[in-house]
């Protein structure tokens, strides 16, 4: 992440990408991996649920997630041992 808040932006940091070239740019590394098809979304709820099974408290993993309720975040990991 850039100095103002960026995960994904140009060579100086000082602009972000559009979210179109994000997922373009996933897609096209997902493929050349050889990995099955899911969502860039998909590694967002991967990530909550490898948090939760390694013992994070759950209102540590909402926060991360920015969740407004710590309610929503096990519906995210039911979410993806669905597509399992």
């Amino acid at each position: 992440m850039t100095a103002d808040g960026f995960v994904f932006s140009d060579d100086q940091g000082v602009t972000a990408w559009k979210p179109n070239r994000v997922t373009k740019t996933f897609l096209r590394h997902r493929r050349a991996a050889e990995l099955r098809p899911f969502r860039l979304h998909d590694l967002r709820h991967f990530m909550a649920t490898e948090m939760l099974e390694a013992g994070v408290p759950i209102a540590t993993v909402s926060r991360r997630l920015d969740h407004r309720r710590v309610s929503t975040t096990p519906v995210c990991q039911a979410e993806l041992r669905h597509l399992q």
